[in-house]
């Protein structure tokens, strides 16, 4: 017979007593060293996609994880974002800025002519006839916008915008 028993090796565990193999940690846990007698679950923002791994990898950018013990991180729904690794939320869109797709590292900025004025958005939409968003990133107020004449909408959006161009143009001689 043997005279010793041996440990299970990392990634492996023997949970009880008597055992003649030791059993691999499931997907989304892992074991990082030898002679342990049970597996830990990944943590928030972290998976193991595959039986009897010693660690666990961070969620890419563009996902996240908010459980314990998961085996793959989930994509990042549309109108939101994450920039890093191992984060355990996405983040909305801001208000100028969108995400169509799912698993978005970032959002995409608004093009001259449209508008986004919710977080979260999917999608910017063409300014109205009367109206225009002359920058990248336009966030146009739609309670002036509806409450004025559509001339005075213009006028009104007009002086932000020019008034928002010459503050960004003086800033950068100072």
């Amino acid at each position: 017979g043997m005279s010793v028993c041996a440990s299970c090796g990392s990634g492996q565990v023997a949970g009880g007593a008597g055992l003649t193999l030791c059993s691999k940690c499931a997907a989304g846990y892992f074991s990082s060293a030898p002679g342990q007698s049970t597996c830990m679950a990944c943590g928030i923002g972290t998976y193991a996609s595959s039986t009897g791994l010693q660690g666990c990898r961070w969620c890419s950018p563009g996902t996240y994880s908010e459980v314990m013990g998961p085996s793959r991180c989930s994509s990042c729904n549309i109108g939101s974002f994450s920039s890093g690794a191992g984060l355990s939320t996405c983040s909305s869109c801001g208000a100028g800025t969108f995400a169509q797709g799912t698993g978005q590292m970032n959002c995409d900025t608004c093009s001259a002519g449209s508008f986004a004025s919710g977080t979260g958005v999917t999608t910017c939409y063409a300014c109205n006839a009367g109206t225009f968003a002359a920058g990248f990133g336009e966030v146009l107020d739609t309670y002036w916008a509806t409450l004025m004449t559509q001339q005075h909408a213009f006028q009104f959006t007009k002086n932000l915008s020019v008034h928002k161009k010459w503050h960004q143009w003086t800033m950068a001689w100072h």
